[in-house]
Protein backbone atom coordinates (compact mmCIF):
# COMPACT_ATOMS: atom_id res chain seq x y z
CA UNK A 1 0.00 0.00 0.00
CA UNK A 2 1.14 3.68 -0.45
CA UNK A 3 -0.21 7.05 0.46
CA UNK A 4 -1.35 10.21 -1.63
CA UNK A 5 0.18 13.10 -1.44
CA UNK A 6 -0.92 16.51 -2.35
CA UNK A 7 0.24 16.71 -5.70
CA UNK A 8 -1.60 16.13 -9.03
CA UNK A 9 -1.00 12.90 -11.00
CA UNK A 10 -2.32 10.56 -13.16
CA UNK A 11 -1.83 6.85 -12.27
CA UNK A 12 -1.78 3.71 -14.46
CA UNK A 13 -0.77 0.63 -12.73
CA UNK A 14 -0.67 -3.37 -14.38
CA UNK A 15 -2.23 -4.41 -11.16
CA UNK A 16 -5.90 -4.08 -9.15
CA UNK A 17 -5.91 -0.63 -7.39
CA UNK A 18 -8.02 -0.52 -4.09
CA UNK A 19 -8.92 2.54 -2.65
CA UNK A 20 -10.41 3.18 0.87
CA UNK A 21 -10.75 6.53 1.89
CA UNK A 22 -10.38 6.55 5.71
CA UNK A 23 -10.62 10.10 6.50
CA UNK A 24 -11.88 13.12 4.82
CA UNK A 25 -12.76 13.32 1.14
CA UNK A 26 -10.84 12.98 -2.43
CA UNK A 27 -11.27 13.82 -6.12
CA UNK A 28 -11.51 10.66 -7.98
CA UNK A 29 -10.49 11.43 -12.10
CA UNK A 30 -11.40 8.41 -13.80
CA UNK A 31 -11.09 8.89 -17.70
CA UNK A 32 -13.68 11.58 -18.52
CA UNK A 33 -15.80 11.30 -15.43
CA UNK A 34 -14.88 13.18 -11.88
CA UNK A 35 -16.55 12.25 -8.36
CA UNK A 36 -15.98 13.07 -5.32
CA UNK A 37 -15.34 10.02 -2.86
CA UNK A 38 -16.07 10.27 1.08
CA UNK A 39 -14.75 8.72 4.12
CA UNK A 40 -15.78 5.17 4.04
CA UNK A 41 -15.85 4.67 -0.10
CA UNK A 42 -14.20 1.86 -1.07
CA UNK A 43 -13.09 1.83 -4.58
CA UNK A 44 -11.72 -1.18 -7.26
CA UNK A 45 -9.87 0.07 -10.57
CA UNK A 46 -9.02 -2.42 -12.96
CA UNK A 47 -5.74 -2.44 -14.29
CA UNK A 48 -4.05 -0.25 -16.84
CA UNK A 49 -6.63 2.21 -16.34
CA UNK A 50 -5.72 5.94 -16.38
CA UNK A 51 -7.23 7.78 -13.14
CA UNK A 52 -6.01 9.78 -10.19
CA UNK A 53 -7.05 10.00 -6.01
CA UNK A 54 -6.44 13.59 -5.23
CA UNK A 55 -6.98 14.31 -1.54
CA UNK A 56 -9.35 17.85 -1.24
CA UNK A 57 -8.25 18.78 2.93
CA UNK A 58 -5.40 18.47 4.83
CA UNK A 59 -6.72 15.75 7.53
CA UNK A 60 -7.86 13.71 4.26
CA UNK A 61 -6.28 10.10 4.72
CA UNK A 62 -6.59 7.77 1.64
CA UNK A 63 -5.38 3.73 1.93
CA UNK A 64 -4.26 2.64 -1.38
CA UNK A 65 -3.50 -1.40 -2.16
CA UNK A 66 -2.20 -2.58 -4.90
CA UNK A 67 -2.84 -6.54 -6.12
CA UNK A 68 -1.24 -8.19 -9.12
CA UNK A 69 -4.03 -9.46 -11.19
CA UNK A 70 -2.71 -13.21 -10.78
CA UNK A 71 -3.11 -12.96 -6.80
CA UNK A 72 -6.90 -11.76 -7.65
CA UNK A 73 -7.51 -14.56 -9.48
CA UNK A 74 -5.58 -16.93 -6.86
CA UNK A 75 -7.39 -15.59 -4.20
CA UNK A 76 -10.56 -13.88 -3.93
CA UNK A 77 -12.62 -14.76 -7.09
CA UNK A 78 -14.04 -17.45 -5.07
CA UNK A 79 -15.47 -14.87 -2.92
CA UNK A 80 -17.29 -13.75 -5.99
CA UNK A 81 -18.38 -17.11 -7.46
CA UNK A 82 -21.85 -17.14 -6.16
CA UNK A 83 -24.88 -17.21 -8.86
CA UNK A 84 -26.40 -13.53 -7.53
CA UNK A 85 -26.31 -10.17 -9.86
CA UNK A 86 -23.66 -8.26 -7.80
CA UNK A 87 -21.28 -11.40 -7.87
CA UNK A 88 -21.61 -12.02 -11.49
CA UNK A 89 -21.17 -8.73 -12.51
CA UNK A 90 -18.18 -8.36 -9.96
CA UNK A 91 -16.73 -10.96 -11.63
CA UNK A 92 -17.04 -9.83 -15.33
CA UNK A 93 -15.64 -6.12 -14.49
CA UNK A 94 -12.51 -7.52 -12.80
CA UNK A 95 -11.36 -9.92 -15.09
CA UNK A 96 -12.31 -7.69 -18.23
CA UNK A 97 -9.08 -6.30 -19.51
CA UNK A 98 -11.23 -5.12 -22.75
CA UNK A 99 -11.78 -1.84 -21.10
CA UNK A 100 -11.22 0.68 -18.32
CA UNK A 101 -13.76 0.17 -15.21
CA UNK A 102 -14.01 1.10 -11.60
CA UNK A 103 -16.19 -0.44 -8.92
CA UNK A 104 -17.13 1.83 -5.92
CA UNK A 105 -18.75 0.25 -2.99
CA UNK A 106 -20.07 2.99 -0.25
CA UNK A 107 -20.05 1.56 2.96
CA UNK A 108 -20.63 4.90 4.87
CA UNK A 109 -17.59 4.53 7.44
CA UNK A 110 -18.23 1.28 8.49
CA UNK A 111 -16.56 0.29 11.93
CA UNK A 112 -15.93 -3.02 10.62
CA UNK A 113 -14.36 -1.88 7.38
CA UNK A 114 -12.15 0.66 8.64
CA UNK A 115 -11.08 -1.26 11.35
CA UNK A 116 -9.88 -4.33 8.87
CA UNK A 117 -8.12 -1.56 7.02
CA UNK A 118 -6.69 -0.53 9.58
CA UNK A 119 -4.35 -3.89 9.74
CA UNK A 120 -3.47 -3.64 6.58
CA UNK A 121 -2.71 -0.61 6.76
CA UNK A 122 -0.14 -1.54 10.14
CA UNK A 123 0.95 -4.97 7.99
CA UNK A 124 2.86 -2.98 5.87
CA UNK A 125 5.14 -1.92 8.97
CA UNK A 126 5.57 -5.65 9.04
CA UNK A 127 8.71 -6.96 7.23
CA UNK A 128 8.90 -10.30 8.28
CA UNK A 129 7.18 -13.24 5.51
CA UNK A 130 4.06 -13.16 7.31
CA UNK A 131 2.97 -9.81 6.13
CA UNK A 132 1.69 -10.33 2.78
CA UNK A 133 0.05 -13.18 3.77
CA UNK A 134 -1.75 -11.35 6.68
CA UNK A 135 -2.49 -8.64 4.40
CA UNK A 136 -3.95 -11.17 2.02
CA UNK A 137 -6.43 -12.82 4.21
CA UNK A 138 -7.68 -8.93 5.94
CA UNK A 139 -8.43 -8.27 2.47
CA UNK A 140 -10.39 -11.12 2.15
CA UNK A 141 -12.21 -10.42 5.38
CA UNK A 142 -12.95 -7.03 3.75
CA UNK A 143 -14.51 -8.60 0.50
CA UNK A 144 -16.37 -10.79 2.37
CA UNK A 145 -18.38 -8.22 4.37
CA UNK A 146 -18.63 -5.51 1.77
CA UNK A 147 -20.52 -8.20 -0.35
CA UNK A 148 -22.82 -9.04 2.83
CA UNK A 149 -23.64 -5.72 3.51
CA UNK A 150 -23.32 -3.51 0.88
CA UNK A 151 -24.41 -5.24 -2.19
CA UNK A 152 -27.12 -2.65 -2.89
CA UNK A 153 -24.42 0.87 -2.66
CA UNK A 154 -22.53 -0.23 -5.57
CA UNK A 155 -21.58 1.97 -8.69
CA UNK A 156 -19.23 1.35 -11.76
CA UNK A 157 -18.52 3.14 -14.61
CA UNK A 158 -19.32 2.38 -18.39
CA UNK A 159 -18.41 5.38 -20.09
CA UNK A 160 -17.72 3.84 -23.06
CA UNK A 161 -21.35 2.67 -23.34
CA UNK A 162 -22.91 5.55 -22.75
CA UNK A 163 -25.50 5.31 -19.93
CA UNK A 164 -24.54 3.99 -16.17
CA UNK A 165 -26.64 1.33 -15.96
CA UNK A 166 -26.26 0.83 -11.95
CA UNK A 167 -29.44 1.69 -11.53
CA UNK A 168 -30.74 -1.45 -13.37
CA UNK A 169 -28.14 -3.65 -11.29
CA UNK A 170 -29.14 -1.97 -8.08
CA UNK A 171 -32.80 -2.67 -9.37
CA UNK A 172 -31.84 -6.74 -10.27
CA UNK A 173 -29.93 -7.13 -6.97
CA UNK A 174 -32.87 -5.99 -4.54
CA UNK A 175 -35.51 -8.13 -6.46
CA UNK A 176 -33.81 -11.02 -7.45
CA UNK A 177 -36.23 -13.35 -6.78
CA UNK A 178 -38.92 -11.75 -8.70
CA UNK A 179 -38.10 -9.51 -11.42
CA UNK A 180 -38.17 -9.92 -15.19
CA UNK A 181 -36.85 -8.80 -18.41
CA UNK A 182 -40.74 -7.00 -19.25
CA UNK A 183 -40.37 -5.21 -15.24
CA UNK A 184 -37.47 -3.90 -16.28
CA UNK A 185 -38.69 -2.18 -19.52
CA UNK A 186 -41.29 -0.45 -18.02
CA UNK A 187 -38.88 0.64 -15.12
CA UNK A 188 -36.29 2.39 -17.13
CA UNK A 189 -38.17 2.54 -20.49
CA UNK A 190 -35.46 -0.15 -22.03
CA UNK A 191 -36.74 -2.56 -24.88
CA UNK A 192 -36.78 -6.08 -23.90
CA UNK A 193 -34.38 -6.85 -26.54
CA UNK A 194 -31.82 -4.33 -25.45
CA UNK A 195 -32.00 -4.93 -21.62
CA UNK A 196 -31.06 -8.23 -22.66
CA UNK A 197 -28.29 -7.43 -24.49
CA UNK A 198 -26.48 -5.04 -22.01
CA UNK A 199 -27.06 -7.41 -18.94
CA UNK A 200 -25.25 -9.99 -21.51
CA UNK A 201 -22.29 -7.68 -21.97
CA UNK A 202 -21.89 -6.56 -18.20
CA UNK A 203 -22.41 -9.92 -15.84
CA UNK A 204 -21.78 -12.42 -18.72
CA UNK A 205 -24.71 -14.02 -17.87
CA UNK A 206 -28.60 -13.85 -19.36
Amino acid sequence: SRFYGTERKSYQYDCFEILYVYQGTCEFIFQKEIRTLKQGDFCIVTPFAFHEFYPLTPDSFLCPILVKPETFQQTFFSLLSDKDVLSLFFHHVLSSHEEPNYLLFQTESSYQVNLLMREIFLEHFQYDSYANRNAISWLNLIFTYVLRNYQTYFQFSNYQKGPDYAPIFRYIQTRYHSVTLEKLSRKFNYSIPYLSKIIKEISGES
